[in-house]
């Protein structure tokens, strides 16, 4: 399954930026964007950011993400 996961612009450097998901910094390529400022939500996918998002729909798309990983988890647990 292939997820594009949101997070937060934090610095830009030439065409790369660097990302925060949650407590992680990654670096992302930004050449698929016209435009990114520090401090856009984001969203992340194989390392190239995709799409530009809003604040609501990143925190929404965060907790979502998370219930997921919950119920993964415990299907595990039942095994």
């Amino acid at each position: 399954m292939c997820v594009a996961v949101p997070g937060e612009v934090i610095k830009i450097h030439d065409s790369k930026a660097e990302v925060r998901i949650r407590k992680v910094l990654l670096e992302a390529d930004c050449a698929l964007m016209e435009s990114i400022s520090v401090g856009d939500r984001v969203l992340v996918h194989a390392g190239f950011i995709i799409e530009k998002i809003s604040r609501g729909e990143s925190d929404q798309m965060m907790e979502d993400l998370e219930n997921y990983s919950n119920i993964t988890s415990a299907w595990e647990d039942d095994s």
